[in-house]
């Protein structure tokens, strides 16, 4: 992951009463002006990753995207992941 793009993500802590791992993951490019959010039962690494403590911070950041124009992509794919 390069400089122009971040990663937000949070940390399910309720995997242990539903089995799995259901972490929200979104990825940030700031030179395309785009966005990709999605589940992972993985977690993100690296130096751009920054774990968000409440889930509702997550999904208000991305509703603020939309309104600053950003577009959602549909994978990450498209942001060069």
């Amino acid at each position: 992951m390069n400089a122009r793009k971040i990663c937000l993500w949070w940390f399910d802590t309720n995997w242990v009463k539903k089995g799995a791992a259901e972490h929200y993951i979104v990825i940030i490019d700031y030179e395309k002006g785009a966005y990709a959010s999605y589940f992972s039962y993985n977690q993100p690494s690296g130096v751009n990753a920054i774990e968000v403590k409440r889930k509702s911070d997550l999904t208000d950041y991305v509703n603020a995207l939309g309104r600053l124009g950003f577009r959602e992509t549909k994978s990450q794919s498209e942001l060069g992941e």
